[in-house]
């Protein structure tokens, strides 16, 4: 056979085989437009079934929700009135600028003091000024606002001894129940009482450690292993005092500090802007505290953790200003107490040794006062009884050399005068 008859046929094979290709892939082409069709066929009433479903849920979603929030609101008329509307008022959800003379002047006192962080002043139930100075974080050039929330330090004993007293009142605690039902290892506790421990007049004395530690619990075996006693023949502050109560909430409880704390104050006041350092990473902690050095130079005080391990129920926790003073209404308005017993938790005692500080708070006839320092923040609360007066100061840029709490005080005796 000759070349040429060897390519015509091997020419001829290769086009009849093209050819059965051709056919087989229109083939298959035409049977993949049939099961496309086919199943498209199917899929539409699926898919219209599926949507018909998923938007009947979001209608039966969305009146739930519309219900829900008529209850809500509903609810909130029923158990205010006139006077719980006013108070909610008072809650500043934006910038206020002086609204009188007395306000202005009262400012000025702010800004000869050269103040930086947020405050309030208020009388009546009306808010006079809810206004933010200088920065949050230089570093990333953030101003201090309403919503800024801040390390409040020792005014937090104010709440724990509201949770304490909540326990009083529930009957899980007495005022008389000793320290030895709970931590007899400590001296003299056969004779300390829950009483003693809420206004400081246990005779207990800690000293100050530089040592860090991982966890409160930690904190607190530190305590017990080094607390001592001696007799008072005064008042005497010592934070120790709370670190046990802090600690005794949870042995009676069962819970742990920070989700009794959520129950009883935070989830009831609708305190949302409030948490704890533990709430916190450090990348997210936008607000930083300062400490105002030599030329009036302020230094970045560092986030630790270790720093807050001490401070269970003493000065763990970050507030705005509006949550704080939501608290102190939320307290003044039997929200979390009845009157009776905030009354007798501010009570004064008869010993000879009693001061001015019961359940966590200075009380000095119709005034209230709390004030708290810790890693460049600073917090100074001036308040009447009943909260329709007061001022309240929180910097994140803390003068060692001139406190606010010096100059709260004198705000508030200028909101007394008129």
């Amino acid at each position: 056979m000759s070349i040429s008859k060897s390519v015509k046929k091997v020419k001829g094979r290769y086009m009849r085989m093209n050819k059965y290709l051709f056919i087989g892939l229109v083939g298959m082409l035409l049977a993949s437009l049939g099961f496309l069709a086919g199943f498209h066929y199917w899929l539409e009433p699926q898919y219209e079934k599926v949507m018909a479903e998923l938007n009947k849920e979001i209608s039966s979603q969305k009146k739930t929700s519309q219900k829900w929030e008529h209850l809500y609101q509903q609810k909130i008329a029923e158990n205010s009135g006139d006077k719980e509307g006013k108070k909610e008022q008072l809650i500043p959800k934006k910038k206020i600028e002086p609204v009188n003379e007395l306000a202005s002047q009262m400012e000025k006192v702010l800004k000869s003091n050269q103040f930086v962080g947020t405050a309030i002043f208020f009388q009546n139930n009306q808010p006079l000024l809810a206004k933010s100075y200088g920065q949050a974080n230089q570093r990333l050039n953030l101003s201090n606002q309403l919503d800024t929330p801040y390390f409040v330090g020792s005014v937090q004993k104010g709440m724990t001894g509201v949770l304490v007293m909540k326990l009083i009142e529930n009957g899980q605690l007495s005022f008389d129940t000793p320290l030895n039902k709970f931590y007899p290892e400590v001296p003299n506790s056969d004779t300390i009482t829950i009483r003693s421990l809420l206004d400081m007049t246990s005779g207990l004395t800690l000293k100050e450690t530089s040592q860090s530690f991982a966890t409160e619990k930690e904190y607190l075996a530190y305590a017990l292993k080094h607390v001592t006693y001696e007799p008072l023949e005064k008042w005497k502050y010592e934070s120790v005092n709370y670190t046990l109560l802090a600690s005794i909430i949870e042995k009676v409880t069962g819970k742990s500090y920070q989700a009794y704390f959520r129950e009883v104050l935070i989830e009831p006041l609708q305190l949302f802007q409030t948490g704890f350092y533990t709430d916190l990473k450090q990348e997210e902690l936008v607000t930083q505290g300062y400490l105002l050095g030599e030329n009036h130079v302020a230094k970045q005080v560092p986030f630790k953790p270790s720093t807050f391990t001490k401070e269970m129920g003493t000065g763990d926790i970050y507030m705005t200003v509006s949550d704080l003073l939501r608290f102190y209404q939320g307290l003044a308005s039997g929200k979390v107490l009845t009157p009776l017993s905030l009354s007798l938790l501010r009570e004064k005692t008869t010993k000879p040794y009693t001061y001015y500080y019961q359940g966590g708070m200075y009380v000095s006839g119709d005034t209230l006062y709390s004030h708290g320092v810790i890693s460049g923040f600073e917090t100074s609360v001036r308040l009447n009884k009943d909260v329709s007066k007061g001022v309240i100061l929180i910097t994140n840029e803390r003068n060692p050399k001139n406190s606010i709490h010096r100059y709260s005080k004198d705000l508030y005796n200028m909101l007394s005068q008129k």
